[in-house]
C-alpha cells in the first residue's frame, strides 16, 4: 500500500518535544512538535518564512524557564498582528501559520510567572515585570518585619533592575484600623517620596494573617506614566487589631517599569511568601 501525503503529515506528527535554550528558530520539522524554552536568560525564537512553512503548519510552545523568550518571525511578517511577542515564565500555547503570518491560540488568560517564600532574614527582593500582558499582579502573604514596626515599601526600576530610583514617586493611601475597643480612619497623602508605601507597620513575629496585593498596569509601555495600585489587610496576632491599607504611587517619569522592589521601611524581611501573575485582555 503506498502511503498518501496525508498519511505521511500523519507519520511527522507525533508530538515530539524539542528543547530550546538559546536562541534559534522554529523550522518545518517542528511540525506538530512542542517546543520547550529552558532558559533562564532572555532570548530570541525566529521563524523559518511563513511561505516556506506553509499554510497548516502549527507547533505547540512552553516556558518552563525564567527567562523571556520573544518571537520574532522574518519581517515584515507578523505575529498575532505584531512584529514580535513576548513568552514569559508559564506562558504557553499553540503557534499557527497560514501561509503569509503567525498566530498564537489557546494562549492563558492568567499565567503564574514567578513566586518563592523568603524564610530567613533578607534586606529586600526584586520582581522582574516582563513584557506582554496588560496586567501584573504580585501578591504577598505572610509578611513578618525583622524590626518591629517595619512596614512594606516598593521602589522602581526602568533599567532592567541595575539602579531603583530614589525619589519621584507620589502616592497616596487610606488606611484604617480596628481593635475590640477602638477603631480609627485616616488618610495619607504623600508628595514627593523616596519609596511607595504599601503597607501597615507591625510588631516583630506579629502577622497572624494578611495579604497585600499590588496591580501594574501596562507597565511595559514606555510611551506612558505608570501607577501602581495597592491594598492590603492584616491582622495582628499578638493585640487582635485589624489593618487596611489602600491607595496607589507614581513614579514621575514616562518610561518602562522593568522590575520593582520589595523592602520594609526598617531593618529587614524575617519571612514572607509571594507570587508574580500576568493577565491579558483581563484589566
Amino acid at each position: 500500500m503506498t502511503a498518501t501525503d496525508a498519511a505521511s503529515a500523519r507519520a511527522v506528527l507525533r508530538g515530539n518535544t524539542r528543547t530550546i535554550t538559546g536562541a534559534d528558530t522554529i523550522v518545518a520539522s517542528d511540525i506538530g512538535k512542542t517546543l520547550l524554552f529552558n532558559s533562564s536568560t532572555a532570548f530570541t525564537l525566529a521563524a523559518t518564512s511563513a511561505a516556506a512553512l506553509g499554510d497548516g503548519f502549527f507547533c505547540w510552545f512552553k516556558n518552563i524557564n525564567a527567562g523571556l523568550v520573544t518571537l520574532d518571525p522574518n519581517s515584515p511578517e507578523t505575529i498575532d498582528g505584531r512584529t514580535t511577542i513576548i513568552a514569559p515564565k508559564g506562558d504557553s500555547g499553540m503557534i499557527v501559520c497560514d501561509g503569509t503570518g503567525f498566530q498564537t491560540l489557546e494562549r492563558p488568560t492568567v499565567v503564574l510567572i514567578d513566586g518563592s517564600a523568603i524564610a530567613s532574614s533578607t534586606a529586600s527582593f526584586a520582581v522582574a515585570l516582563p513584557a506582554g500582558f496588560d496586567r501584573l499582579e504580585l501578591t504577598i502573604r505572610g509578611f513578618e518585619p525583622a524590626s518591629s514596626g517595619a512596614s512594606l515599601q516598593g521602589l522602581v526600576s526602568t533599567n532592567g533592575g541595575s539602579s531603583y530610583a530614589a525619589t519621584g514617586y507620589r502616592y497616596g493611601a487610606v488606611f484604617s484600623s480596628d481593635a475590640a475597643s477602638s477603631g480609627g480612619t485616616s488618610l495619607t497623602s504623600a508628595g514627593s517620596a523616596s519609596a511607595l508605601g504599601f503597607g501597615a507597620g507591625l510588631p516583630t513575629g506579629a502577622s497572624a494573617g494578611g495579604i497585600y496585593k499590588l496591580d501594574f498596569y501596562g507597565p511595559s509601555d514606555s510611551a506612558y506614566y505608570h501607577r501602581m495600585n495597592f491594598e492590603a489587610a492584616i491582622l495582628e496576632a499578638s493585640s487582635g487589631k485589624e489593618f487596611y491599607v489602600k491607595g496607589g504611587g507614581t513614579l514621575q517619569s514616562a518610561s518602562a517599569w522593568t522590575h520593582f522592589k520589595v523592602q520594609p521601611s526598617t531593618g529587614n524581611i524575617a519571612a514572607l511568601i509571594w507570587n508574580l501573575r500576568g493577565y491579558r485582555g483581563l484589566v
